[in-house]
């Protein structure tokens, strides 16, 4: 399988491969001494119990919401008015906001 691992820093950087390590920059100090950095660690997130996927029936109608991240802007009607909405519910129809 063709499998790598390339670390690039600056205009340098090493090559792992099945063939070798390659090394390429301005300096490169072998057996120099120094000591590998700590590094920052990870910040992964942890998946999220499913919840809504676990109950959803194949083919249904999924529920719409109205956005509540998209603020109404002063003096604007809002992005989706409440009767368009429940016609578009009761029509089975997806619904965009402006």
């Amino acid at each position: 399988a063709d499998s790598e691992l390339t670390v690039k820093a600056g205009g340098s950087f090493i090559r792992l491969d099945a063939s070798g390590i390659a090394i390429s920059g301005p300096l490169a100090r072998i057996n120099a001494g120094g000591a590998p950095g700590s590094g920052s660690g990870i910040a992964i997130k942890m998946p999220l119990t499913p919840g809504a996927a676990d109950s959803d029936v194949p083919g249904a109608t999924p529920l719409f919401t109205l956005a509540n991240d998209c603020p109404e802007k002063p003096g604007e009607p809002p992005a989706i008015c409440e009767d368009c909405l429940k016609q578009a519910r009761a029509a089975q129809q997806a619904v965009v906001p402006r």
